[in-house]
């Protein structure tokens, strides 16, 4: 909760503070502690794509969680707050190369732009 009040509040550096304190020696971060970074970051002016990829790495490499439609998702949402559709296809692809099946929420997202529901379709079939 504290986390996600960070994030909200686009306050990055405080909320990558609580993480740090509040994850390694003690807890293990899961998806959902992932994803909240990740939005965080792409709630940024502008969206601050290095450290979602910084986010995403530690999330692999650090704690062994790979993505799933969850993190994918949250990128798919930041590409359509800021119409970045060529960053949505690479996701797209990227959760295809992952072998990550489309959860409902993937399709509500893709919904909203039809080129990205035509390559989807096109992606997984």
């Amino acid at each position: 909760a504290l986390l996600a009040a960070c994030t909200r509040s686009r306050d990055m550096k405080m909320a990558q503070s609580v993480f740090e304190q509040l994850f390694g020696d003690f807890l293990q971060p899961d998806e959902i502690t992932f994803a909240v970074m990740l939005r965080g970051y792409g709630n940024q002016n502008p969206a601050d794509w290095q450290k979602i990829d910084t986010v995403l790495t530690q999330m692999k490499m650090t704690y062994g969680l790979e993505p799933t439609a969850t993190s994918y998702n949250a990128l798919l949402d930041i590409c359509y707050r800021t119409n970045d559709s060529d960053r949505a296809l690479d996701v797209l692809d990227r959760m295809a190369d992952d072998e990550v099946e489309p959860d409902e929420t993937t399709y509500e997202i893709v919904a909203r732009k039809r080129a990205w529901r035509s390559y989807m379709r096109k992606v997984f079939g």
